[in-house]
């Protein structure tokens, strides 16, 4: 062999090496060269993750094994392919070239020798360019599936093993760059209190809007029950998980040990409970964690990477201008502006009514409307926690209406029976006492038409109990 093609075949000996173990002494040539190939292949996967995109060529690589072996042999060769991947990075041998086909000789005295050919690094990156930058996912075969959840969950072993936790605040808050959309989500690492890990995804800009007015206190913490845009990543004990999880984690061949490390992945969306993650949304987690590991390393040791800068930008990872293949960057990008949250059409007839027919009287009720713990489940759609509007007057105490509604409505709704507990006392309090802001901008244009105060406290000292005793009785559900 000539000295170059010489020095990468030992390299690559070397490097296959747990895939020669496991043949016989006298292999068969025809058979090495095909297990070679396997580890020519991984070669070439790290080496192209190593110079472009970190995981992209590994998936790809993974995806062709699934794709020709199945049953044990996959099991087993998947497990061979992870050893390569360690091996070749741990050693990182010193011939970073890709290496094309390959032949194993076999002399008589059993010695094993290979022959291979390699591209130089230019005529590499020049493939690698010459490649479709973006391109549409196919519709996914059982053995993509696999693969998308052995990436997503080895990813998130990734991030689990790295706790960025421990040196990172709940309101350090930065951005992901989605690769197809270009919408940035917003990340928020789960932890610092010590009692749940994980991150928390909120998408685009609803989702930032979320995490601003709960940060600022306009949401209390119940309201997260009536749903939010963002992707939930828990770590949890396995008995947490349920069975749909167990199946995914089997399938995905990663294997999970010891308390509060199994990830869980839960898809939020506004007017719904939470629920499993799709395929979709696992390659959006996947991507997103990646660049959280590479962000949140960083940022040990430098408390104000996730401060706002002087002009009040964010942190955000995005793709390289200049250059699109290359690895991600930061950069910094405004924060999204508040979203309006426009108010619902008032009932004026129902005003104009019941200022002729009721009058001011002087005694104060209590108002709140917040998720009912009775989770409702309708035949063909996903469960949800449906808003109770609760009154009481503040003398004696008595509940003076309940009513469950829907939580697409949920502004309306409560303007609506706001009006209707007036029609109930058969007068207009002469202050109402609410503890939520979001309900307080509901009823207070309400409460100025009927000349009516109202006031925000921060408990309600009859509704409160009043509440706690309902949540022990059973709410049949419609």
């Amino acid at each position: 062999m000539p000295p170059t093609e010489r020095k990468i075949s030992e390299a690559l000996l070397e490097f296959a090496d747990p895939l020669l173990q496991r043949h016989p002494a006298n292999p068969d040539p025809e058979e090495l060269t095909a297990d070679l190939r396997i580890a020519a292949m991984v070669w070439n996967a790290v080496v192209l993750e190593t110079v472009r995109q970190p995981g992209v060529y590994l998936a790809e690589m993974r995806s062709r094994l699934r794709s020709t072996v199945r049953g044990r042999a996959l099991k087993n060769l998947l497990s061979v392919f992870d050893e390569l991947e360690l091996r070749k990075r741990r050693e990182n041998p010193m011939d970073l070239r890709l290496i094309g086909d390959c032949e194993c000789l076999v002399d008589k005295h059993g010695r094993i020798a290979v022959r291979a050919s390699h591209s130089p690094p230019q005529e590499m990156a020049e493939a690698d360019k010459s490649e479709p930058k973006t391109a549409k996912t196919p519709r996914s075969t059982d053995a993509d599936v696999d693969l998308l959840l052995h990436d997503f969950y080895q990813i998130a072993t990734d991030f689990f093993q790295l706790a960025p936790w421990r040196w990172m605040q709940n309101g350090d808050v930065f951005g992901v760059q989605d690769p197809e959309s270009g919408i940035v989500n917003w990340c928020s690492v789960m932890g610092a209190g010590g009692e749940m890990f994980g991150l928390a995804l909120y998408l685009g800009h609803e989702g930032f809007d979320s995490l601003r007015r709960s940060a600022a206190g306009e949401k209390l913490d119940d309201e997260a029950l009536y749903g939010l845009p963002a992707l939930v990543l828990l770590f949890l004990d396995r008995a947490e998980l349920s069975k749909d999880d167990l199946t995914r984690i089997r399938q995905s061949g990663v294997k999970f040990r010891g308390s509060g490390a199994y990830p869980k992945l839960e898809s939020h969306a506004v007017n719904r409970m939470p629920r499993s993650a799709g395929e979709d949304e696992l390659r959006t987690m996947g991507h997103v964690l990646n660049e959280a590991c590479f962000a949140a390393s960083s940022g040990l040791g430098n408390e104000k990477r996730f401060d706002p800068d002087k002009r009040g930008r964010l942190l955000v990872r995005a793709p390289d201008p200049k250059d699109p293949d290359a690895p991600w960057i930061d950069t910094r990008r405004e924060p999204p502006p508040p979203l309006e949250q426009p108010l619902p059409k008032i009932e004026t007839e129902t005003i104009f009514r019941l200022r002729r027919e009721t009058r001011v009287m002087p005694f104060e009720v209590e108002c709140d409307l917040f998720p009912s713990a009775t989770i409702i489940q309708e035949p063909g759609q996903d469960p949800y926690a449906p808003p109770l509007f609760m009154s009481t007057h503040s003398g004696t105490g008595q509940i003076v209406q309940c009513e469950l509604g829907l939580p697409q409505d949920r502004d309306a709704f409560a303007q609506a029976q706001f009006l209707k507990m007036i029609d109930l006392l058969k007068a207009r309090p002469a202050v109402v006492y609410v503890k939520r802001p979001t309900l307080l901008r509901v009823v207070e244009p309400l409460c100025r038409m009927l000349e009516m105060r109202v006031k925000k406290v921060d408990r309600l000292h009859t509704l409160d109990p009043a509440r706690e005793d309902l949540a022990r009785m059973p709410i049949r559900e419609r």
